[in-house]
């Protein structure tokens, strides 16, 4: 199975919680944070880097996959990279280094 390589768009919707302030203790106060996120993703298939993404930003922002909103994935060709350690796999790939 050939690699391909994925520009994932989306945003992260989280909910944030504020410190009370001395006149509410015991309500919590939380704010809505909106984190757009912009991720190259080298996968065999769209589906499969859409998984990678939920797994990822699941595991790190501790969020929820309804809270991860996806705008865009496109397939993109090894020269339009920008991603510093992808461009490097890529060309260990190429190589045969790996």
């Amino acid at each position: 199975m050939e690699r391909k390589i994925f520009r994932v768009k989306g945003v992260i919707f989280k909910r944030k919680l504020l410190r009370a302030k001395k006149k509410k203790e015991g309500i919590s106060t939380y704010r809505k944070v909106v984190m757009p996120f912009d991720v190259e993703i080298s996968a065999v298939s769209e589906k499969d880097a859409l998984e990678k993404i939920y797994s990822i930003y699941g595991g790190v922002h501790k969020v929820k996959r309804t809270q991860i909103k996806i705008e865009e994935v496109r397939e993109i060709s090894p020269e339009e990279v920008q991603d510093i350690q992808l461009k490097k796999f890529i060309e260990a790939v190429q190589n045969g280094e790996f």
